[in-house]
């Protein structure tokens, strides 16, 4: 997992295990198979040529340099075998749409244990409300709090855990 890294430009990957039940042992699940997670931001910072984010799942580009929007690049895994359920930007540069409340409405729409996946391009932060940061605070970001103009970001999390990674 890559650190969290200020501007410029960041990078993370992360493999997670299906939460397809194959044999319970006491309380703990084996798990049958999982999927492979690659995330890279580059906020403005990293230039603005080389601003984009990218998120491959299973080594396939979902979000990629030329199909990443400015702001949030949200993609979502669900619970049972990770197949993609919500692939959506979120312009929270704008101050003419509230992207936030977006953002928080199709996330209280998502079933718990989905998989949040998010990449910044350009900038996230400049009016991203405090309702959508609270959403990732929520699921253990750290890094969201000190979120500044112009930052990369990457952010993997599960939705009703206090555990992701930046």
């Amino acid at each position: 997992m890559g650190q969290e890294k200020r501007g410029g430009m960041n990078e993370m990957g992360l493999v997670l295990g299906y939460a397809k039940k194959t044999k319970r042992v006491r309380t703990k699940e084996e798990i049958a198979a999982g999927s492979s997670i690659e995330i890279f931001s580059a906020g403005y910072k990293a230039g603005s040529n080389n601003s984009y984010a990218e998120i491959k799942i299973n080594g396939e580009e979902v979000v990629g340099k030329s199909s990443s929007k400015r702001g949030l690049n949200v993609v979502v895994l669900n619970e049972p075998d990770h197949k993609i359920i919500l692939n959506e930007s979120y312009n929270t540069f704008t101050h003419k749409r509230d992207e936030s409340a977006r953002f928080a409405k199709d996330f209280a729409n998502l079933p718990e244990g989905s998989v949040i996946v998010a990449a910044v391009k350009d900038d996230a932060a400049a009016n991203m409300r405090h309702s959508a940061k609270k959403i990732f605070a929520n699921m253990g970001s750290q890094a969201i709090k000190k979120l500044a103009f112009k930052d990369a970001w990457g952010f993997i999390g599960i939705k009703g855990m206090k555990r992701s990674a930046e």
